[in-house]
């Protein structure tokens, strides 16, 4: 069981200020959570191999295999600025600036 004082080093650590009655209210949750944990510790878990995911592990991803792009026209022409062969973009830079 998990004491008052234990409690109010707990908050002293973290810098909380409790009042009595929270203090009283976390020994109770804190107390009922190591309960918990202690029923959990007596488990028989030998037959379970350890895991840092409890989801399965795959790839969700397609393969990264190589194949034909679209053609450089193609997609220089769905722009509104181009010259046929390059896309045209306003300049972010002056040629005085640098």
């Amino acid at each position: 069981m998990i004491s008052r004082e234990e409690v109010i080093k707990i908050a002293n650590l973290a810098m909380l200020e409790l009042t009595s009655e929270e203090v009283d209210n976390y020994t109770l949750q804190l107390d009922s959570l190591l309960e918990h944990f202690k029923a959990i510790q007596e488990l028989d878990l030998s037959s379970i191999s350890p895991t840092n995911n409890a989801g399965a592990n795959f790839n969700v991803l397609r393969d990264d295999s190589a194949r034909p792009s679209l053609e450089r026209g193609t997609v220089v022409g769905q722009s509104h600025g181009n010259d046929g062969r390059n896309f045209i973009v306003p300049a972010i830079i002056n040629a005085e600036e640098q």
